[in-house]
Order: structure tokens, then sequence, then C-alpha cells
């Protein structure tokens, strides 16, 4: 009796780990990741030209098309496949290189605030790297940031840090802005421990640093005018007729 339930045990215990070897050698296989690409890439809502690495641990995809209205040159990513399933839901890299995003992307998609029945599970993102982003709206606005440590649990988002982000909007006059910031936390209110920026337009600087509570901005300010233009508004109104 109880060599045929050592044997019976045995056996399992074998089977298991043969399963998991074969599990991981197809995992790891290009051949597994080349079907998985043939079959995602063709489903009439998401396709990419091709897609390199190993589904258990890095991903990149390449010259993504999201219904005509997303578009993306490359996208990484980067984590642990056996710690998302049997641990905590953590990524621990996402790249994105010159996406697109067109304003139709919206209507597409609906509104924001359509109710959806969705619950976001709990994770985590150590970096996030945006290069290069441009949103075709009335106005083209072109992004490029890095974010640290992001996450999400008990509906509360939390990040610790905006290495950068840097904004640019194509309009008369053209509008720079570069930010940073630490300890972001939001859950119905934003709040915000240490935020900075800087804003350039039409040669009029600003320097603002500053705390948000409750989602509302405490900061100082510094301006630095364009001289060329408080001397042209000068003589404008020196040389005014009588």
């Amino acid at each position: 009796m109880f060599k045929s339930l050592y044997l019976t045990i045995h056996n399992l215990i074998l089977f298991i780990i043969l399963m998991f070897c074969i599990s991981i050698f197809t995992l790891y296989h290009p051949r597994f990741l080349e079907l998985l690409s043939d079959e995602l890439s063709h489903n009439g809502i998401v396709s990419f030209s091709k897609v390199k690495g190993n589904i258990a641990k890095r991903l990149i995809f390449y010259n993504i098309n999201y219904k005509d209205t997303l578009f993306i040159d490359r996208l990484e990513l980067e984590y642990n496949l056996f710690n998302i399933i049997f641990k905590e839901k953590k990524i621990d890299k996402i790249v994105l290189v010159k996406p697109k995003i067109l304003a139709k992307l919206y209507d597409t998609d609906g509104s924001p605030s359509d109710k959806s029945d969705f619950d976001i599970p709990d994770f985590v993102i150590n970096s996030i790297y945006v290069e290069d982003a441009l949103i075709k709206d009335s106005l083209d606005y072109k992004l490029s940031f890095k974010l640290s440590d992001l996450e999400y649990k008990e509906m509360t988002f939390t990040l610790k840090k905006i290495d950068y982000l840097l904004l640019h909007v194509n309009s008369k006059p053209d509008v720079s802005v570069a930010v940073k910031a630490k300890d972001l936390s939001y859950k119905n209110s934003l709040y915000v421990k240490d935020i900075s920026a800087e804003g350039d337009v039409a040669f009029n600087h600003a320097d603002i640093k500053g705390v948000i509570k409750n989602s509302i901005l405490s900061a100082k300010a510094q301006l630095r005018y364009n001289r060329e233009l408080i001397r042209d508004i000068n003589n404008t109104f020196k040389y005014i007729p009588d």
C-alpha cells in the first residue's frame, strides 16, 4: 500500500517537473513567440510588424497600429511572467518610442466618463519611459517623460517620482514646459509633495516650485519677461499721439 502510494507521488512529482520544463522551453522558444505573434497581429484591432524577445521576461513590439488612431514605433515590456502569475502583478519597465495619438481615438473608445464594471487589479510598474510622443488634435502636442515606481493599490495611485516631463505645444506662440515631481498620490484628489516646473512662452520664462494638496497647487513663481517685448511696449506708449 505504502509502496504504491510512494510510487504514485513520485511519478506525480516527476510529471509536474516535466510539465514545468516543457512550459519553460515553450515560453522561451522563438517559434512559440512567432505563432503567438501571428495570432495577435491579425485580430482586426491591433496590428504590428514584428515582435522580439521571449514571453517569459521581455517583449519588443514594432510598428503597432491600434484602430488607425494610435501608432507606436516601438513598445518594450520587461517583466517576470512567473512573478506576475504567482506573486505580485509587477512590470519592471515599459518603453514607448514615438507614440502618435490622433484625436479620433477618444471618439472610437468612448467617453472616459462611461461606466464600466471592470475593476483595476493592484499592480506595480518600476519605470515608464515615453519618448517623442505626438498628440494630434486642434494643436500638436509633443511629449516625453519618465516615471519611477508607479503603484496602484486599494484604489489609490502612488508615484515615487516624475524624473522629467517635457511638453511642447505647437501653437502661436509656441509653449514649452518641463516638470519634475516627487511623492505623488491620487484617490479622488491629487497630492504632490514636491513639484517644480519651468515654462517658456514667446521668449518669456517662468519658474514654479510648490506642492499640491487636495488637487490645489500652492507655489511660488518667478517670471522673466522678454526685454525686447517690454522695450517695444514702452516705445509704443511713449510715442502715442495726442
